[in-house]
């Protein structure tokens, strides 16, 4: 799978498009067997007179542990000795060592975002006085100024699945965002950016239909 960093704007938006979709699709199906649950029968009064005890028999069905988190995970291995010097139920001499990996997964005492500065480059004709500017793909091209310092991709994507996907309030949004990666995102910076990324895709559909 493709790093989100090296997707163009487009590519993240059409992301985000599709994974809305397939969120509202869930969403019906999730509704659809609501539905059909809530339409069982009642039951008439009438009881088996040998039930079978609930649950699984020793030995059937699949059982599922939690599986052990990937290689890649970050995080430190702490080493825990066994600290009695003797077997604590009859005294006797304990064998040699092995050792079990266990782990606890948990999220960040204080998330600290990603922060990547550029220091874009300017140049100014010595004829006509315009300005030439650094171009990067990270880099909207009306970046700068008073709008020089913005959230990425990510940061926005997160947003408009919390918001789009699984209904939380925008009032509510940036907060949620605070709270779970250390960045700052306002109401409008959320409304403002889906209202160019809808903007972009009914321009891009428009150009289909023109081609």
């Amino acid at each position: 799978m493709e790093r989100l960093e090296s997707l163009s704007r487009d590519e993240l938006i059409q992301i985000i498009l599709d994974q809305m979709r397939v969120i509202e699709q869930l969403r019906l199906e999730v509704e659809q067997l609501k539905r059909r649950g809530s339409a069982a029968p009642f039951s008439k009064g009438t009881r088996n007179s040998d039930p079978k005890p609930p649950g699984r028999k020793p030995g059937q069905g699949h059982f599922r542990f939690r599986s052990a988190p990937e290689q890649t995970a970050s995080g430190e291995t702490v080493k825990v000795p066994v600290a009695a010097g003797c077997c604590r139920g009859c005294g006797g001499v304990l064998g040699e060592p092995r050792t079990e990996i266990v782990s606890t997964t948990d999220i960040a005492v204080q998330p600290l975002p990603e922060v990547r500065r550029y220091e874009v480059e300017i140049r100014e004709c010595s004829q006509c006085g315009r300005k030439e500017r650094g171009r990067h793909p990270g880099i909207a091209p009306d970046q700068q100024g008073a709008t020089a310092h913005r959230v990425g991709p990510r940061i926005k994507a997160l947003a408009h699945v919390l918001h789009y996907g699984h209904g939380v309030p925008v009032r509510k949004t940036p907060a949620i965002l605070e709270d779970l990666t250390g960045v700052r995102l306002t109401q409008g910076a959320i409304t403002q950016d889906a209202i160019r990324q809808a903007g972009s895709a009914v321009g891009a559909r428009y150009e289909q239909l023109r081609a």
